[in-house]
C-alpha cells in the first residue's frame, strides 16, 4: 500500500449502521436530487485523472444505491445486492480497492463481474460525515485489471473530501433557508399579534374619550376652568392615541406602508403634541431647543419614536428634578433630533449592545421594574424605515442622549 493510503487508513473507522446512515442522508436531503454541475465535474475530472471509463458518486440507502453523479453510464441506481459501494463501506477502510474482481472470492456471485462489460477493477473512498457515518463513496471503475499510482490515489481522496465539502455547503444553505422560513413565519405571527393588540386598544380609548366628554357635559357647571381643560386634554389624548393605533393597524395589516404616509410635518408641533400625550410627574420638565423646521416624513413613525424615547426618559429618571431636552440639528442629507435626559445614564459596555433586542441594563423604574429590552431596538428599526439611524451617547449617573436622523427629501 502506498504512503498516502497508509496515512488515510489511520482515520477513524466510519459508522456503517443502516439506521444512522439513513438519518444522515435525510439530514443532507441529497437523495433523488437533480444533477448538479459541481458534482458532475468531480466524476468527470477523477475519471480523466485515473484514466477510467466510469466514475460514480454513490449514496447508499436502505434498499438501493443511488448515483448523485455518474460519468460513463446512464443508470440512476442499482440494487444493494450487486453493490461494490456497500462492500467498500463495510470494509471500514478509508480506501477500498479491488484490482481484479474476477479473482476475488467475495464477488464470485456478483452478476456485474460476469457480464459482457464486466466490473473488473474498483477503487472507492467512503464519504464520511462529520458524525463519523459513511453514507456512500466516490469510486472509479474499469473493465480490466489495473493499479493506481500514488498521485491518482491522492486525487481520489481529495475529490472525496470535495464531495463532503459540497454536502456541507448544501446543509448550511438548507439551514439558512429553514431559518429564513422560520423568521418569515415569526414575523407574520408578530404582525398578526400587533394587529390584534392595536385593535384591542381601540375600545378602551373610545371609552376614555366618551367618558371624558360625558363628564364635561354633565358636570360643566360644577368644574372649574382648569378641571375642564384637563378633561379636554384627556379626550384629545385618547383621540390622538386612537389615530396612532389606526396607523399601526394599517401598517401591521399591510394595508398601508410607511412610505404611503409621507407628508410635510411641522416638527415643532409634532414634538409638542407628543410631549402633551405623555403622562408626566411634576418633577420632570421638558425643554425644546433649536430651530424645528417642517420636514417631509411619516408623522406616525416619527411620533412613535418620540413617544418611545420620552416614555423611557421619564420612566427611568432617578433625579429629584428630571430634565428632558429635545434638540435639533441638521446635515446636508439628514435632520437630526436628539432626546437628552439627566437620568441614570448607561455604562460604556452596555452602550455597545443597547440597540440589540432584549438587551436590558437593569435600571429600575419608580415601581422597581426593569425594562423589556426592546425599546431602543424598536427606535432603531423605526428610524431605519424613514431613512435614518440611531446613535447613542451616555455617561453613567449623568445623562443619556439618543439621536435619530431623518433623511431629507430631494430639494430640502
Amino acid at each position: 500500500m502506498n504512503k498516502f493510503a497508509q496515512t488515510q487508513e489511520k482515520r477513524q473507522a466510519p459508522i456503517i449502521a443502516p439506521k444512522e446512515r439513513e438519518q444522515e442522508l435525510l439530514r443532507y436531503q441529497i437523495l433523488d436530487t437533480s444533477p448538479e454541475e459541481s458534482y458532475d465535474l468531480i466524476t468527470k475530472t477523477i475519471a480523466h485523472i485515473c484514466q477510467a471509463p466510469l466514475a460514480l458518486i454513490t449514496f447508499v440507502s436502505k434498499e438501493r444505491q443511488w448515483f448523485k453523479s455518474k460519468y460513463g453510464m446512464d443508470v440512476p441506481e442499482t440494487p444493494m445486492c450487486d453493490s461494490f459501494c456497500v462492500a467498500a463501506i463495510e470494509s471500514r477502510s478509508s480506501l477500498f480497492i479491488v484490482e481484479d474482481a474476477r479473482k476475488d472470492p467475495q464477488f464470485d456471485n456478483n452478476p456485474l463481474v460476469h457480464k459482457a462489460r464486466a466490473v473488473v477493477f474498483y477503487a472507492g473512498v467512503p464519504l464520511i460525515t462529520k458524525r463519523g457515518v459513511s453514507i456512500g463513496t466516490l469510486a472509479i471503475i474499469d473493465n480490466k485489471p489495473r493499479k493506481l499510482s500514488e498521485e491518482q490515489l491522492e486525487f481520489l481522496h481529495r475529490f472525496a473530501d470535495q464531495v463532503m465539502h459540497l454536502l456541507k455547503l448544501r446543509l448550511r444553505n438548507q439551514q439558512v433557508i429553514n431559518a429564513k422560513d422560520k423568521l418569515i413565519a415569526m414575523n407574520e405571527e408578530l404582525s398578526k399579534y400587533s394587529y390584534t393588540l392595536a385593535h384591542d386598544l381601540k375600545a378602551p380609548l373610545r371609552h376614555i374619550n366618551s367618558f371624558a366628554k360625558l363628564i364635561q357635559r354633565r358636570c360643566a357647571v360644577k368644574l372649574d376652568e382648569e378641571e375642564l381643560d384637563m378633561l379636554s386634554f384627556v379626550s384629545k389624548a385618547a383621540v390622538d392615541l386612537s389615530n396612532l393605533v389606526d396607523k399601526t393597524i394599517a401598517i401591521a395589516s399591510g394595508k398601508e406602508k410607511w412610505e404611503d404616509g409621507i407628508q410635510e410635518v411641522d416638527l415643532k408641533e409634532l414634538v409638542e403634541e407628543s410631549i402633551a400625550l405623555i403622562p408626566k410627574p411634576e418633577s420632570v420638565k421638558f425643554e425644546v431647543g433649536g430651530q424645528l423646521p417642517p420636514v417631509l416624513t411619516n408623522p406616525s413613525i416619527l411620533q412613535r419614536i418620540l413617544l418611545n424615547l420620552y416614555e423611557n426618559a421619564i420612566k427611568y429618571n432617578d433625579k429629584p428634578e428630571g430634565l428632558i431636552k429635545t434638540l435639533f440639528s441638521e446635515t446636508d442629507e439628514h435632520y437630526r433630533i436628539c432626546v437628552w435626559d439627566n437620568g441614570p445614564g448607561m455604562s460604556e459596555e452596555f452602550q455597545k449592545r443597547a440597540m440589540d433586542e432584549f438587551e436590558i441594563d437593569y435600571h429600575e423604574d419608580a415601581d422597581g421594574n426593569t425594562g423589556t429590552g426592546i425599546g431602543l431596538a424598536t427606535v432603531a428599526s423605526l428610524a431605519k424605515k424613514i431613512g435614518g439611524k440611531v446613535t447613542l451617547r451616555s455617561k453613567l449617573q449623568e445623562f443619556t442622549c439618543v439621536t435619530f436622523s431623518i433623511k431629507k427629501a430631494v430639494g430640502q
